[in-house]
């Protein structure tokens, strides 16, 4: 079991992008305080090419990463990866927070390591200055100096929020302050260097010492928590943060949650506070068992959860292993939503292949499928089934109406297996010639000859395209290239040329700000600015 075991754990590890990357910036700091030391440039480089090595089976994983997200339009936002970075104050504890009349942050910004932790390593670090050797006065000067220059910066973001932006010019110079992010940031910059220049800090990078490096690290590890923006309370503080500098390596800005790095910060944290534990134990042996019962007392007290809430579980995933045969896939309708969530939680029973997805990112074409579901168009389930068989599962809580299930037995061939709280309806597979070929004007089998297609038509409107090269049916995401000689004249930005077959007609179009943005349904009438059909 051993080998299997050790598989698992690494293909567990590929698949945790966040601290496959937010762990390498603690090794690194890692390597900096213990091993990497002035003259050592040879075994600095024999480390970067053994983690070189180590990296390159990741290669081919990393190519198709990037193929897919460039092949669909994937990109993460600097205002979504923003909206997931923690608060200055989430360290604080949404339990205090609350006492103190303050909104707690989203979930994924609850970052307080707990009151004990925090206490412990306090202590620890009260003790690393109480033991600290004196300064050299050149030093101590230079520092006094830094440090006012910090507080002269303060006042002045301070000037910002209270008095407004204001400017002033001193011998033809412009100095002018809008926001408070840009001083403070000053300010912040200033304290760091008075802190990394100060003897108890140097001693401890000097002695390689392990609670000095876990303590500093887990500043680190919260600073890069706040995220590109930090922010008090919604209000900016910081200009470009440590985690925008991040962004500008490749993988990072695929990440939208910075908030996770307080996982490796409360690491850090943990450590700090065991060492602290074992210096006490050999300083005060008799008082150390005391110490450890009242460590592990304030964590359970902090961490105990009298009842946990949690979400009623679905309905039993039905058997449907009689249909692996036929290569079914299943779709759980209506898509999108929690149901997604629910059709994914019921697959890893029935391992079949699920129509439902949900992830960080949406694929231009699932918001045209849901849409088109939504919109009970039939062609729909044609080229749904065009690969085979089709099982559909309705739950009858979530189609009190019954529009779902009618509207999946008008299709033709359609059949129940079971009607009930979870209703399980077979659709057979389209014959090939029955689906219309990507390109071509085709008949809807359901309208009489003659008459032009009426499918719904999805348009995702990406920001480097001008013209959308679409097909008949349901238009599934392709995108084409910029056109060089930009929009037609009289167009505006928020116009775009929708080029159909001959003969093929739209009942619907969907207009949306991209492939995350959201779609709203439109018809051609509604268009006020069409001008130009072609």
């Amino acid at each position: 079991m051993a080998g299997p075991l050790r598989g698992r754990r690494a293909l567990q590890g590929l698949c945790n992008g966040y601290y496959l990357l937010y762990l390498s910036v603690l090794l690194l700091l890692w390597l900096a305080w213990f091993v990497i030391r002035p003259g050592s440039v040879r075994l600095g480089v024999r480390i970067a090419a053994a983690w070189f090595c180590a990296a390159l089976p990741l290669l081919p994983i990393l190519r198709g990463y990037t193929e897919i997200h460039a092949r669909y339009g994937f990109k993460r936002g600097l205002g979504e990866i923003s909206a997931f970075s923690a608060d200055v104050i989430s360290v604080a504890g949404s339990p205090l927070l609350a006492g103190l009349g303050i909104e707690p942050p989203q979930i994924e910004s609850q970052i307080c390591p707990g009151m004990t932790l925090s206490l412990i390593v306090l202590g620890g670090l009260v003790a690393a200055w109480r033991r600290r050797t004196g300064a050299r006065p050149g030093c101590r000067r230079l520092r006094l100096a830094v440090a006012a220059l910090a507080a002269g910066f303060a006042l002045i973001a301070l000037t910002a929020v209270t008095l407004g932006p204001w400017s002033v010019s001193l011998g033809g110079i412009l100095i002018s302050v809008r926001a408070m992010e840009k001083p403070l940031s000053l300010a912040c910059a200033a304290l760091l260097f008075v802190a990394a220049s100060s003897e108890g800090f140097g001693g401890a990078y000097r002695r390689t010492s392990p609670f000095g490096f876990y303590a500093a690290a887990a500043g680190a590890m919260w600073l890069l928590s706040l995220g590109p923006s930090p922010k008090l309370l919604g209000m900016p503080v910081l200009y470009k943060a440590p985690y925008a500098w991040l962004l500008l390596v490749p993988g990072f800005d695929e990440l939208r949650a910075p908030a996770r790095f307080a996982m490796l910060m409360t690491l850090c944290l943990s450590m700090a506070a065991a060492l602290t534990m074992a210096r006490f134990a050999e300083r005060r042996p008799r008082w150390s068992r005391l110490l450890v019962c009242l460590a592990v007392a304030g964590a359970l007290w902090e961490g105990w959860l009298p009842r946990l809430a949690l979400e009623p579980l679905p309905l039993d995933a039905p058997d449907l292993h009689a249909w692996r045969g036929l290569r079914s896939a299943v779709l759980e309708l209506p898509l999108g939503g929690d149901q997604d969530r629910i059709a994914l939680f019921r697959g890893m029973s029935h391992g079949l292949p699920v129509v439902n997805g949900y992830s960080g990112y949406e694929p231009p074409h699932y918001a045209g499928l849901r849409l088109a579901l939504k919109a009970r168009a039939d062609d729909t389930l044609t080229r749904l089934t065009s690969r085979g068989p089709l099982l559909v599962i309705i739950e009858r809580d979530r189609d009190r109406r019954g529009g779902w299930r009618r509207y999946v037995l008008r299709h033709a061939g359609a059949r129940v297996l079971r009607d009930g709280r979870l209703g399980i309806y077979l659709l057979s597979a389209t014959p090939p010639a029955s689906v219309d070929r990507p390109g071509s004007a085709s008949v809807s089998p359901e309208l009489p000859a003659g008459r032009p297609w009426r499918a719904p038509l999805a348009l995702v409107w990406p920001e480097r395209a001008w013209n959308a090269a679409t097909t008949s049916g349901l238009w599934m995401g392709s995108l084409c290239k910029r056109d060089p000689g930009g929009p037609p004249r009289g167009m505006g930005a928020a116009d775009a040329v929708v080029r159909l077959g001959e003969g093929v007609g739209a009942s619907h179009m969907f207009a949306g700000a991209g492939p995350l943005g959201s779609l709203d349904p439109f018809t051609p009438a509604q268009a006020d600015s069409l001008s130009e059909v072609h």
